[in-house]
């Protein structure tokens, strides 16, 4: 089954989209010769990185992605779509113009959409606020142009759900798997009279936006004397501009000598790393939590994850979300009762366990895009 695929980028460039797409081929079985990726930047070093599939260069036109769909024979189009990365200011309304004439030369043109992103809700001083009537144009239209589609998490699913029922949703897997057994129901080192070794894992600008999110809750877990370190890690170096904002943050939570740094590693010298945490910090609202490769990353460790909640309505949508990570809901007294109860803790890391084994895992993404797919495959004229 050829499938044909549209991404802004791919590895080597860094970017958890690209990075999506080379993990769902890994996993995914007999891939090899019948994948074909468009892509807006880097092809020849994407083709240089990822010999194994056929990768095209197209220009940000309805034109050329017109030449490009027809260059390949397209007939089954996945579209892994994120607004920026077909338009500067995040949304492309060429891009649902074009995948309409395409669908529009054959009745076995088959459309699956993967939204990564929707419109985005912004401040009133941000450019996104005055753009996003366009962003949420070029989302309905991709939604109505679909003949499947697949998101990540609760919070985007139930909007798009509102408008099609021809969706599923489908969690991000793991950008860095563990090379070795994970214990999910290791011992709580509270319960032993130990501290805990807490950490943020992300790219650069996520784990400031982490840090400053549970800035309290990490000052309080510090002056209760529960914090043997806080890590932070990932990939790609702060902008010199906000150096300072992060030092702050780490002046006001805890002394220097608890903070580590550990900054564009490989898979194989960051797996270990993760697994000796306890508990790691994400910026995403639950609601949004699935969409997140971090998340997964260290669901994928045994690593309990504190999140914070907008909407308490969207994510219980998602089965087992609620019972397998902990919630930083401003009220910090309930939330230390929970980190001190090991009943509580193990009853977590167990419902961890059951979601990644159910969700998070790779061949259950693979297994949900194949449904869809299989749906949708187009037959011969």
């Amino acid at each position: 089954m050829q499938i044909t695929q549209i991404v802004g980028q791919l590895p080597p460039a860094i970017g958890g989209v690209g990075d999506y797409c080379y993990q769902l081929w890994r996993h995914w079985p007999d891939s090899t010769g019948q994948w074909t990726f468009l892509v807006t930047e880097s092809a020849e070093a994407s083709q240089h990185h990822w010999p194994e599939v056929q990768i095209q260069p197209f220009g940000t036109t309805e034109t050329d992605l017109l030449f490009a769909l027809e260059k390949v024979d397209a007939r089954l189009v996945v579209l892994q779509y994120v607004g920026y990365a077909f338009h500067p200011g995040g949304y492309p309304l060429w891009l649902s113009r074009a995948l309409a004439h395409w669908k529009s030369l054959r009745s076995d043109h088959r459309l699956l959409v993967m939204f990564h992103e929707l419109a985005p809700d912004k401040p009133i001083w941000q450019r996104a606020f005055w753009t996003r009537r366009y962003a949420q144009k070029v989302v309905d239209e991709l939604l109505e142009l679909a003949d499947g589609w697949i998101t990540s998490c609760p919070g985007y699913f139930l909007q798009l759900a509102k408008r099609s029922n021809r969706g599923l949703l489908v969690p991000v897997g793991a950008n860095i798997l563990p090379d070795r057994p994970v214990d999910f129901e290791r011992p709580w080192p509270l319960a032993q009279g130990k501290k805990l070794r807490l950490v943020i894992f992300g790219l650069a600008l996520t784990r400031l936006w982490s840090l400053g999110r549970h800035a309290a809750l990490l000052k309080k877990l510090c002056a209760q004397g529960w914090v043997e370190s806080i890590t932070l890690t990932g990939q790609g170096q702060l902008p010199e501009r906000y150096a300072g904002q992060l030092r702050q943050l780490q002046t006001e939570i805890a002394p220097p000598a608890l903070w580590q740094e550990k900054y564009d590693l490989e898979a194989a010298d960051l797996s270990p790393i993760l697994s000796a945490q306890d508990l790691g910090f994400v910026g995403n609202e639950c609601e949004l939590l699935t969409k997140s490769g971090s998340f997964a990353a260290l669901s994928a460790h045994g690593v309990l994850t504190v999140a914070t909640v907008k909407n308490p309505g969207l994510y219980l949508a998602q089965a087992g979300l609620r019972e397998a990570v902990l919630l930083n809901d401003r009220k910090l007294t309930a939330l230390l009762e929970q980190l001190s109860d090991p009943a509580v803790i193990a009853a977590k890391q167990r419902s961890l366990r059951q979601f990644y084994e159910k969700q998070l895992r790779w061949q259950a993404i693979v297994g949900g895009w194949q449904q869809q797919i299989q749906r949708l495959q187009p037959g011969d004229d």
